[in-house]
């Protein structure tokens, strides 16, 4: 596994990891994707903020954290640095590749003396991604719920 900052170059490839992503979520139907906005978010996120990904031996990305510094909450000025993707393909969640994601962008949070805001949101084995967050120093406050029309 090589950890590294992704580039412009990588906007195809983490789009495409997402698009998988996005297809693990339960609620995936509810929420159809729309390419270009996905494909203009990573672009302002590789642009603006941090982007990381890790690669396999082939060299191909298996797995991306990106997030920009942003406001924590609607009644806080606290900047924090927060997640808008954390992903890692299934064939490699038990390697190293989630924790030296998780690591480095906890390290870059630390070096701009932020605290860190991470969700999860695909909705599989929550319990597993709690305590990986746990693991790594994050406390958990409150939890998104969702409810599809009838």
């Amino acid at each position: 596994m090589k950890l590294r900052s992704a580039t412009i170059f990588d906007a195809t490839s983490i789009l495409l990891l997402l698009l998988k992503m996005h297809r693990a979520m339960p609620s995936a139907a509810s929420f159809p994707v729309h390419q270009g906005k996905a494909a203009q978010a990573i672009a302002e996120v590789l642009s603006n903020g941090l982007c990381l990904v890790v690669e396999d031996e082939d060299s191909l990305i298996v797995g991306s954290i990106g997030g920009y510094i942003g406001r924590s909450l609607w009644y806080s000025d606290q900047p924090v640095l927060g997640d808008m993707w954390f992903f890692v393909l299934p064939d490699h969640r038990k390697s190293t590749a989630a924790d030296e994601l998780i690591s480095a962008f906890i390290d870059k949070a630390n070096e701009l003396k932020v605290p860190v805001q991470l969700a999860h949101i695909v909705g599989d084995d929550m319990d597993r991604k709690d305590k990986f967050f746990e693991r790594k120093g994050l406390v958990k406050m409150g939890s998104v719920f969702y409810k599809a029309p009838e």
